[in-house]
């Protein structure tokens, strides 16, 4: 995979492709394990490292945004969708790992002297501190956001917080009918107030 994601780099830089830079973060993202499958009326994703899932797309993210400053405007299209693609995959780590932890099985397999020894699933880092770290991240990406008036990640990090919300409160709650109702209504004030700061955000660039 990382020839795969070489390629598609290389191919994105020459053709200027923001499509293919997209494919070669999420091709990166396949050498730590990342898939999505499909079956019948069914989907699903896989993070099998949240953790270095986290730490490396952080730092390809944060590179790709710093690079974007300094290039070309046709090459800094391409390393601000190498950003966001980036932001996406760490947002799935943090998802997947609030609910499931992490073994860290990659880095304990390189550890290990017995091979067998790295079949062990319990999960080193839980589910909580992912939860918990996640939700940090969040409210940090989306307070720099809307200072810098960066209006995808403000819909990004609305997005994710709905999902982690949803995540969390069903998890700890269940479905029962008044958590559905109270998990309903926080919604929709949370998609309200998303809707004005995008509305507020359009007008001022009208004007």
């Amino acid at each position: 995979m990382l020839i795969v994601t070489g390629v598609f780099c290389l191919a994105a830089i020459i053709a200027r492709s923001s499509l293919l830079m997209a494919l070669a973060v999420l091709a990166a993202s396949a050498c730590l394990g990342a898939r999505t499958g499909y079956s019948y009326a069914s989907y699903s994703l896989a993070i099998f490292e949240p953790t270095l899932t986290v730490v490396v797309f952080s730092m390809v993210a944060l590179i790709a945004y710093r690079a974007s400053r300094r290039l070309p405007a046709e090459y800094a299209r391409l390393a601000v969708t190498a950003a966001r693609t980036s932001l996406l995959l760490i947002n799935f780590g943090f998802w997947i790992g609030s609910l499931w932890g992490d073994p860290l099985m990659l880095i304990r397999s390189l550890a290990a002297k017995d091979v067998s020894s790295t079949l062990m699933t319990k999960p080193i880092i839980p589910a909580v501190a992912f939860s918990v770290m996640w939700a940090v991240a969040l409210l940090g990406a989306g307070f720099w956001a809307v200072r810098a008036n960066r209006r995808w990640l403000v819909n990004l990090v609305a997005v994710f917080s709905g999902i982690h919300f949803y995540t969390q409160w069903f998890e700890r709650l269940g479905a029962t009918p008044l958590s559905v109702l109270l998990g309903g209504l926080v919604m929709l004030v949370s998609a309200l107030a998303l809707w004005l700061f995008n509305r507020r955000i359009a007008n001022s660039s009208r004007s």
